[in-house]
């Protein structure tokens, strides 16, 4: 067990990258709109009514259109269109209400509506999509020509600040109309920011040849974020040195918080059948057929307009030391690679919190593994790609956990069953010396079920090892049956390693197990727990370091597991367990006011005492969120001298 007397700190918050902030506004002109109908067609007075709209920051991310006082004879007869500062357009209002005559309605224009105007039945106030039943209207100048667009999504991502125009007009004889005044409301977002959405991982060839290429895009945050280029273009690209978009990331995307975009290369890519989310795999979100040279750089652009490439616009870059252009790179780059046929991947290397590292170099974010641990230019070690995508399992950094405990509490971590080592030699299996595994129970603390339970491994002393450092091998292990120290038994579940791609040597760095009993038709409850067990063969004796980080759906906290030792001495063996903390005890009469942090995905039960030697519980076990907490003890503020502790829960 383990616990951590009272510490006063001051307490320092951190604000990680989240949801964009959102500002609104309504704008109006109520000076009236004549419409006219002299000849066909006719511009309405005035011509345009114009709105300023000033005061919001960000990029648009929806817009809606508000008429009141709409009165007209014959409303098939009225065309409506909208005209943003920057000129972009759509004609929202056309050929509606057929021969019904309106007065006095109030009718909003709004994307999201429930339905279009009517065609041939009378207009009644309320809110409708926009709507064109007759394309190719004429609307006189000053108008812009008549656009394709009809829905008011069309202006997203612009600026909104500058005049707005309504160009209104009666297309046909015999009847006029008026509108009493109309409003714009504009509701705008930050446009998502260069850190929160990185390239995560890629390969610009594989087995399959040239062609075997796929980037996957990463949200480093802990909100979901939406897709919105910020020139109203139709999405985020993802380009090659060559200035050519591969794929597009469509507007209104949500790429999950902390979630996986997966573009593909449809003409070779081989990693279809990657595990993914629940019973899906890693097919390609968007894919392309043009290949990108090998060493090529890529960047991430907030646009899809080739044009606006430009830094001001680049989200992320990843290129090699060979690449010459600097907008798609990052630093000094990284190795350049010889052109082998091999699996595998550059991927972004994580921090000890579990967020992807993003420090401005390629050559220090990126780690290239393979299959075989080649040495082809750009370091070397053993290991597998790893494509995701949107459907794919993950890690929050914060928000409710999967608890980590020992199979067995009664033993030592680094003894059996939570430890184990077999000194049999398994050639066949890349266990010249055996193997050694590692037991542990999940339990789940997230409020939901979880339909998905795999693990990455993201550290390893594998492959290629200098001499007293082990050369460890993952591998796929079967459920066995253990007698625990306090009596009777528990069986512990075996984990298998995802293939493809085929890991004759066994798995390395990128590598997942998978807990398949985990599964959408057998959930593991909240509440409820799973032991599992992590088999590695050893090729090579020695000082070791694994750390593996747990992945989810839904997507839950929790800690990154990291284990430190000697194959042959579980008396020198590390299991690394985050800073815990009481940060502050205040007195509010009668009670005692606790700020605490418990560390991520780690149980621990909160305690008192008067004495420092008898402790007494306060409240349930605490399931580690890694957050600040707080805590009132009644009456503890009244209670003479009183000692406070978190006790680590086995």
């Amino acid at each position: 067990m383990k616990f951590l007397s009272l510490l006063t700190t001051t307490l320092a918050l951190g604000f990680g990258i989240g949801a964009a902030r959102a500002d609104s506004g309504t704008f109006t002109n109520s000076a009236g709109i004549s419409i006219q109908d002299t000849a066909a067609p006719t511009a309405a007075s005035p011509y345009p009514s114009t709105i300023n709209v000033s005061g919001l920051s960000g990029i648009i991310s929806k817009v809606t259109v508000k008429y009141t006082g709409l009165t007209h004879g014959y409303p098939s007869d009225i065309d409506m269109m909208l005209v943003a500062p920057d000129g972009t357009r759509a004609v929202i209002f056309s050929d509606a209400g057929g021969k019904f005559p309106v007065s006095n309605l109030t009718v909003t224009l709004d994307d999201g509506a429930a339905s279009s105007l009517p065609n041939d039945s009378a207009i009644a106030s309320g809110s409708y999509r926009p709507t064109n039943y007759s394309t190719g209207d004429t609307f006189p100048a000053p108008a812009p020509s008549t656009p394709a667009a009809v829905l008011l999504s069309t202006f997203n991502g612009l600026n909104p600040s500058g005049v707005w125009s309504l160009y209104v007009v009666d297309d046909s004889i015999s009847d006029s109309g008026s509108i009493g005044s109309w409003s714009l409301t504009i509701t705008t977002a930050q446009p998502i920011q260069p850190g929160q959405l990185v390239i995560s991982e890629f390969r610009l060839r594989g087995t399959n040849g040239a062609n075997d290429e796929f980037v996957e895009v990463h949200n480093a945050t802990d909100s979901a974020l939406t897709v919105q280029g910020v020139d109203g273009s139709s999405g985020y690209a993802l380009a090659a040195s060559d200035g050519v978009a591969r794929f597009v990331i469509p507007n209104g995307t949500v790429i999950p918080a902390r979630g996986h975009f997966l573009g593909v290369n449809s003409g070779g890519y081989s990693l279809a059948s990657h595990p993914a989310g629940n019973g899906t795999t890693a097919t390609g979100d968007a894919t392309w057929t043009t290949d990108i040279p090998d060493n090529a750089g890529l960047a991430l652009f907030r646009t899809s307009v080739a044009a606006n490439f430009t830094l001001a616009n680049r989200l992320d870059a990843v290129g090699s030391t060979s690449e010459a252009n600097t907008l798609y790179k990052e630093g000094t780059g990284y190795g350049a690679l010889s052109s082998f046929a091999i699996d595998s991947s550059f991927y972004r290397e994580l921090l000890a919190t579990g967020a992807v590292r993003d420090s401005g170099n390629n050559s220090k974010d990126f780690v290239f593994v393979d299959t075989n641990g080649t040495s082809a230019g750009a370091g070397q070690r053993l290991g597998a790609p790893g494509p995701e995508n949107l459907s794919s399992p993950g890690r929050l950094l914060t928000g409710p956990p999967l608890l980590r405990q020992l199979v067995d509490p009664g033993a030592a971590f680094n003894a059996a069953p939570n430890r184990s080592r077999d000194f049999t030699s398994d050639p066949a299996n890349n266990g010249i010396f055996g193997s050694i595994q590692f037991s542990r129970k999940f339990v789940n603390a997230t409020g939901g079920n979880l339909t998905r339970l795999r693990f990455r491994v993201i550290d390893l002393n594998t492959f290629p090892s200098p001499s007293n450092v082990a050369d460890l091998r993952p591998r796929s292990s079967s459920n066995s049956t253990v007698t625990l120290s306090a009596g009777g038994s528990v069986t512990i579940g075996g984990t298998t390693l995802e293939q493809p791609p085929s890991q004759p040597n066994g798995g390395g760095f990128n590598s997942t197990f998978t807990a398949g009993t985990v599964t959408l038709a057998s959930p593991l409850a909240n509440g409820a727990s799973i032991n599992l067990r992590f088999l590695f063969g050893i090729q090579q004796t020695g000082s070791f370091r694994i750390a593996l980080l747990p992945e989810t759906l839904p997507l839950a906290s929790s800690g990154i597991w990291v284990i430190s030792g000697q194959t042959d001495s579980a008396a020198v063996e590390v299991e690394t367990v985050p800073l815990s903390s009481i940060l502050s005890v205040t007195r509010a009469a009668p009670n005692a006011n606790l700020t605490y942090q418990c560390a991520l995905g780690i149980p621990f039960q909160l305690q008192s005492s008067t004495d420092l030697s008898t402790w007494t519980d306060l409240g349930s076990t605490i399931a580690g969120s890694g957050q600040t907490e707080n805590y009132t003890h009644s009456n503890g503020g009244i209670l003479g001298k009183r000692f406070y502790r978190l006790q680590q829960v086995p």
